[in-house]
Order: C-alpha cells, then sequence, then structure tokens
C-alpha cells in the first residue's frame, strides 16, 4: 500500500474515502442486500462473471449511464493494465492490454468487438485505428477480457478483448426517451431513442445522436482554428423472433467524427530535421531566414495545455459505418449461430504540416478500410457437464492509406531539404536547384506522394470444451488454426525525398493456437483457476527503402495465468485477481526513417510482459457502494539488438520498457444510492490514475506520457419518466498530456495532445 500511495498520490485518499470499513460497517456487511449477479458472455455464451475463468472488467448500462462513459478513454481510464494514447482526435487511437498493443504491423493486437464483429481488425501504418473510438450508442454491457481468446473470438486476440454488446429491441412494449445535455466549452448533446414493436416477435429500435463543442484550445494563429468538434450519427436494429428456435438480429450504424485541429500544443522537442537547422546549420539563420524559435508568443508544453500557433487548419473527418447480422438457430442438442458483419471507414485530414505560424507546407492524411467477416459456430451443453463450441470464420480487410506532403516556396526549411537532396539523396543541381526546377517531374514541394495498402484473406477454425469433471473441477481445452493471405502494394509518385516505387507482393503466414484452463471450486463462492494459451498476430511488409527487409515475422505469445474469482461476507464484498506472465516473440516493432518519412517494422526477438489485477466490489451499507481496481504491469524487451528509433537510427533495445504499458493503473469509485420522495437519486465519485508510459520502443524522454490523475463528480435524481444529472469532470482540473504527435518535421517541436481541463455540464432525460 505504500508504494501504492507514492506511485499515485490521490490514492491514499481515494482508499481513505472508503473508511466505511469501520466496526458499525463490518456489522452492517454481515446481512442485508447482495451485490447484483454480473452477467457475461466472455465464453460465446451467458454466464455469470464469478464463473469465467478470464480476467473481466465489466461495465453496466447503469454503470455506463451514471460514470459518464461517453468513449474509449472514459472506460479505458477504468480497466486495469489498459494502456493508450490518442494523438488529439479519437480517430487516432493506439492502446493495448497488458503492454500487448501495436507497436507495430498492420493486424490489431486487441479485437473490439460490437455485437461479436470486430470493428477493428487492422491499423495503419503508425499502430494506430480510426475505428477503436466510434460513438457508444445504447450501449447494455462492456466487457474488457485481458489474454489471448482466440479459441473463442473469430478474429485472433493476442492482448484481449473489448466485447461491446448493444441493447436489443423489445417486441413487448413501445419506448422512447430523449436526453439533452449542455455544459462548458459550448458543449451540447442530443440524443434521441424509439422502441417500436411491429408484432408478437418482431421489433425496430433506433437511435440518433449530435454532439458538439467548441473546444479548449486557443489558436493564436491566423487560422484561429481550435480543436472544435461536430460528431453525429445514429443506430437502426431490428430483432425477430419468429419461434422459440430461431432469432435474427440486424443492425445498421454510421457515425461521423469532425474536427478542426486536433487536441494538441507545441512541445519544443525538436526532430533531428529541425535540429539540424538550428545546431549543424546555423548559418542558414541568416542566410535563408529561418524561423526563430518559439514561433510567435506561445510557449511550450508542459508550461502550456491550451494554446497554440498556426497559419492554417487540419480539418478531419471520420465516416463509420457497421452493419451486423446474427442468426441463432436451436436444433434442441446443439445451437448454430452466424455472426455476419461489414466495416467501413473513410477518413481525410488536410492542413497545417508545419505546426506553426509558418507559410511552409501542408499534409493530406487519408484512409479507408473495408473489412468483411463471416463466422459459423456450433455449440452445445450434454448433461450440464460439457460444454463445447466449433466455429469457422472468413474475413477479408482492404486498407488503404494515402499520404501527400507539399511544401510551399516559403518554406524556409526547403534550403535544408534541397542540401540533404544533393548530399544525401544525390538528386541533380546545386543549392537552390531543387527548389526553383525540382527533380525530372516533380513540382516545386512535392516531399511525399504515396498510396499503399494491405489485403488480408483469414481462414480460421476453432473450438473449445469444457469438462466439469467432478462437483469442484472443472478443465477446458482450445485449440485454433488460423491461415492469413496478405497482399502488399505501395505505389510512390514523384518526390523529391522518395524514391519512386510501383510495388505488389504477397505472402501466406498459419498459426495453431491452444489453450488450457483448469478450474477448482472449492466453495459455490470461490473459483481459482490456471490457463495455458498462445495468442498469435499476423506479419506483414514495410514500405520500399533500404532501412529495413520488405517482410516481418508473425508474432507469437504464450500467456500462463493464475486467478482468483469469490464472494464473501453474505454476497456484499467480490473480489477478483489474476497474475500473469506473458512470454512474447518477434513482435512487431515501428521504426521511421525520418529523411524519406517512411514507417518500417522490424521483430524484436523476445520481450515479456507480468504482472496482475485486482478488483474489488462492495456494498458498505445497503445506500453505499464501493468499487476498486488495481493493475501492476512490468513490460520489457528482453531481446532487442536490431530496433530502430524515430529518426532511423540503429540501437539496441534490449531492457527497455514496452510503449504502452503503465506500471500501475488504479480506479475507484463510491456511489450513494438515495431516495428523494417518489424520486430515486445517486451521487457518484470517480477517480482513476494511469502511470507514466512511453510513445516510442526507444524510451525517448521526449515521447515520455506521464502520469496524470482525474477526479469526476456526477449526481442525478429520476422518477422513471424525468431525470436530471449534474457532473464535473477532470474536478481537480488536472494538466495533463495523454499521447505524442512525432512528425518530425514540426517547427514548433513534436505536439502533445492534451486532457480537456475541469469542465461542468447538465444533463436532462424524458422517457416516454
Amino acid at each position: 500500500m505504500n508504494i501504492l500511495a507514492t506511485r499515485c498520490p490521490s490514492i491514499a485518499l481515494a482508499l481513505l474515502a472508503a473508511g466505511g470499513f469501520t466496526q458499525t460497517a463490518y456489522a452492517q456487511l454481515t446481512a442485508g442486500p447482495m451485490l447484483e449477479e454480473v452477467l457475461v458472455t466472455a465464453q460465446k455464451r451467458e454466464q455469470s462473471l464469478q464463473n469465467v475463468p478470464v480476467s473481466v472488467t465489466a461495465f453496466s448500462a447503469e454503470t455506463i449511464e451514471r460514470a459518464g462513459i461517453r468513449d474509449f478513454e472514459d472506460y479505458a481510464m477504468k480497466t486495469p493494465n489498459v494502456g493508450f494514447q490518442q494523438r488529439g482526435s479519437r480517430s487516432d487511437t493506439k492502446f493495448g492490454i497488458r503492454g500487448v498493443t501495436n507497436i507495430g504491423g498492420q493486424a490489431n493486437a486487441v479485437g473490439v468487438y460490437v455485437d461479436e464483429v470486430n470493428v477493428v481488425p487492422s491499423v495503419l501504418s503508425t499502430g494506430t485505428s480510426r475505428t477503436a473510438d466510434t460513438q457508444l450508442l445504447d450501449i447494455e454491457r462492456i466487457e474488457v477480457l485481458r489474454g489471448p481468446q482466440g479459441t473463442f473470438f473469430g478474429r485472433n486476440t493476442m492482448g484481449g478483448a473489448i466485447n461491446i454488446t448493444t441493447v436489443k429491441p423489445d417486441p413487448s412494449g413501445f419506448d422512447a426517451s430523449v436526453v439533452a445535455e449542455v455544459g462548458e466549452w459550448d458543449h451540447l448533446l442530443g440524443r434521441a431513442m424509439v422502441n417500436v414493436p411491429l408484432g408478437d416477435s418482431v421489433a425496430l429500435r433506433a437511435t440518433v445522436y449530435y454532439d458538439e463543442n467548441d473546444g479548449f484550445i486557443t489558436n493564436r494563429g491566423p487560422s484561429g482554428a481550435s480543436n472544435s468538434e461536430q460528431n453525429q450519427g445514429g443506430r437502426l436494429a431490428l430483432s425477430w423472433n419468429p419461434s422459440q428456435r430461431l432469432a435474427l438480429d440486424l443492425s445498421a450504424s454510421w457515425s461521423r467524427l469532425e474536427q478542426d485541429y486536433p487536441a494538441m500544443v507545441p512541445s519544443g522537442n525538436l526532430g533531428s530535421i529541425p535540429t539540424q537547422v538550428v545546431t549543424d546549420g546555423g548559418f542558414l539563420f541568416d542566410v535563408f531566414d529561418v524561423p526563430v524559435w518559439p514561433l510567435g508568443d506561445v510557449p511550450f508544453f508542459p508550461a502550456n495545455h491550451d494554446h497554440t500557433a498556426t497559419d492554417m487548419d487540419r480539418a478531419e473527418s471520420s465516416d463509420t459505418a457497421i452493419y451486423t447480422a446474427r442468426l441463432v438457430y436451436d436444433f434442441d442438442r446443439f445451437t448454430l449461430t452466424s455472426v455476419t458483419g461489414y466495416i467501413d471507414n473513410e477518413f481525410s485530414q488536410a492542413g497545417e504540416g508545419d505546426a506553426s505560424v509558418a507559410p511552409a507546407f501542408f499534409v493530406s492524411r487519408d484512409s479507408e478500410l473495408d473489412a468483411f467477416s463471416q463466422e459459423l459456430r456450433l455449440s452445445g451443453d450434454w448433461n450440464g457437464d460439457t460444454t463445447w463450441m466449433v466455429g469457422a470464420i472468413y474475413a477479408r480487410d482492404e486498407t488503404v492509406e494515402t499520404d501527400l506532403s507539399t511544401h510551399l516556396a516559403t518554406d524556409p526549411y526547403l534550403a535544408l531539404w534541397d542540401i540533404l537532396g544533393v548530399l544525401e539523396f544525390g538528386l541533380p543541381g546545386d543549392i537552390g536547384d531543387i527548389i526553383t526546377n525540382g527533380p525530372s517531374g516533380v513540382t516545386v514541394g512535392n516531399f511525399e506522394d504515396v498510396d499503399r495498402g494491405a489485403d488480408t484473406t483469414s481462414y480460421a477454425a476453432f473450438g473449445d470444451m469444457s469438462w466439469r469433471i467432478s462437483e469442484h473441477w472443472e478443465v477446458a481445452v482450445g485449440l485454433r488454426y488460423t491461415q492469413d493471405e496478405v497482399d502488399y502494394f505501395e505505389v510512390t509518385r514523384p518526390a523529391i525525398t522518395i524514391p519512386v516505387s510501383d510495388i505488389s507482393t504477397s505472402r501466406d503466414f498459419d498459426d495453431w493456437s491452444p489453450r488450457l484452463n483448469v478450474s477448482w471450486f472449492p466453495t459455490e463462492q470461490v473459483t481459482i483457476y490456471g490457463t495455458v494459451s498462445k495468442g498469435y498476430k499476423v506479419g506483414g511488409f514495410n514500405a520500399s527503402q533500404d532501412l529495413v527487409k520488405l517482410t516481418f515475422e508473425p508474432e507469437e505469445g504464450w500467456n500462463y495465468e493464475l486467478g482468483l474469482k469469490s464472494r464473501f461476507w453474505n454476497e456484499r464484498v467480490q473480489l477478483n485477481a489474476a497474475a500473469f506472465y506473458f512470454d512474447w516473440s518477434d513482435l512487431q516493432v515501428r521504426g521511421q526513417d525520418v529523411r524519406t518519412q517512411r514507417q518500417v517494422v522490424v521483430n524484436a526477438d523476445s520481450a515479456y510482459t507480468q504482472g496482475g489485477e485486482l478488483e474489488l466490489s462492495a456494498l458498505l451499507t445497503a445506500s453505499l457502494s464501493l468499487n476498486l481496481a488495481y493493475g501492476y504491469l512490468d513490460a520489457e524487451f528482453d531481446r532487442f539488438p536490431n530496433a530502430i528509433d524515430t529518426n532511423g537510427n540503429l540501437f539496441d533495445g534490449s531492457g527497455l520498457r514496452i510503449p504502452l504499458a503503465p506500471e500501475n493503473t488504479f480506479s475507484a469509485a463510491l456511489q450513494y444510492e438515495f431516495l428523494l420522495g417518489s424520486w430515486d437519486g445517486f451521487l457518484r465519485v470517480d477517480y482513476s490514475f494511469i502511470d507514466d508510459q512511453f510513445a516510442s520502443a526507444d524510451n525517448s524522454p521526449e515521447r515520455l506520457i506521464e502520469s496524470y490523475e482525474l477526479w469526476n463528480l456526477r449526481a442525478g435524481i429520476d422518477n422513471g419518466h424525468f431525470g436530471i444529472q449534474a457532473f464535473v469532470e477532470n474536478l481537480a482540473d488536472e494538466e495533463y498530456s495523454s499521447g505524442v504527435e512525432n512528425l518530425e518535421t514540426f517547427y514548433t517541436g513534436m505536439q502533445r495532445s492534451v486532457g480537456k481541463p475541469r469542465w461542468a455540464g447538465v444533463r436532462l432525460e424524458y422517457n416516454f
């Protein structure tokens, strides 16, 4: 406890707030109400959370509402051993579970499932996802599963899975609601839901929303663009149950996220190209009128958390459509389940490239994801002692990225790039010639103009079986076989720094991943389990360059886990714990050649992550509940002699910490419920802490995301028809960064994504 309190300054206060463990409270714990049973579908069947031999954090619909969970960051901060960074936008999210994250490669290390369809099957060359943080809309439950889950989930998941279940249409009666929320920074949210029975066995449910705010960052430059957002979308779902045997669920959702400028501020930590100008080429200040740092009157992070200065905006939009179809048919002795999914995401960003008031250059980043999957499963239960499931899946994911960087004639760095072009790239001409004329076929200023894409076709067969061999023992075995066909292409058009190329190549990968679990039930309230399981992530291809070889190998990892699920004190206290060791080989790690702007991936020989999770839920009194969650994580590269940093330099990464692997994560929630006449009321305090994380494998101090902690306060009353809530988020007004944008040519240094300051709001809801 002393170590924890030292690392997390406010945790000691949060634990003191749980001082309900007095003699009086202890006596109350021996009688009275019990904790509600939490049901999850972590093993593709409805089970009590306490009977599932997996480390799981679950959020119910009530918790989602009362804790104000709106997006990925909200529930990630409340989940042990989840690390992440968001680089100024929800469309630029990178995350991992237990240190297993997208350090490199094109497949996702963690699956994000919405109604059993993986909506994040692949990531971009930078390891980020455009679809991991789409709007949470009409959600029944969120489950965060830690450890490999490939024998249950259709798409292989090395680090774990996030399982999101939406509310299904209900044919039993009409229902409708409207929500309006207003808050600081001109925050405005509107949401409406309607559930319409179309007969005794069929119903339609529709939800729409609009969400906007003016942003909290002030732009002192000519553009005036802030991090304002406009988000909108909806979901339409149909459920049909013509008989007790057949159930069909269809849904279509669409969301559009728009932002005028990323939530970023300058750091002053210059990349290698600006550093050469400042240090090695100081004479250029006079000769070519290179601007002086800092630009304008904006200070650098961490002295500054809410100001920037640019001459252009960098507007972005991300459109995501998700279509799902789930059919279940009961054949008495077994059940057939079919899950079909299609995801389409189109992302576009264009504008400011140098993050300054200098009229220098602009960038355009576009990407598109098309993903289809078809999964079939057979499952059954033999005499209540044996449950089994076998399944197969076909999936195809297509990603295309287009990167364009255009430098203006007034770019003060063109002279330096000209020298680099002559001396290092062997381009024709002398100083000034490239700026004036450019190499043959290149217009002035084109430094990058490339399309790249990957087409992955995946086939997998998987199965899992559990035997209750006695009253106190259960054994489960599972196996998964995966075959992936990866096609890669790259077309590089004429540019000053990047050679022209037209590449098309392919390669096949395959893997066997088993699972073994043994569970012991010494009492009805206690489960102790041990699991050995394997995870796999497909290999892929690098962009055309000489720094590394064209192909990188698949990742493999063995997970060893020991866990406890328990309830005691008359079902009023629940304590769950898990300890794990993950042995990781050939993990894919990203680097960059800054001179050519190429993202590259190399395989680290070996690494490990180890640690544990501890989660406690307690009814201190009939009206007062407490939830605590703590995660400890030790994650390092064992052997990594061929690492490449973001400047394209080789180094030995052995012994360095794995990115996005915070050593400590902690959250606490204290909720008091009360009656006010005919109204039900609640008062809730939430606290979250996430430890230091490195954003890159070289553990550069400039890319350290320092620890931060958040306090949220929310209160509300509801009479069944009308409800009102008031809230304050980031109550202590914590100034923090949640990510680093490391483009090396930013004039004001690497950009730091910053979190929202303290803000307050009111929410009104009416149920018809």
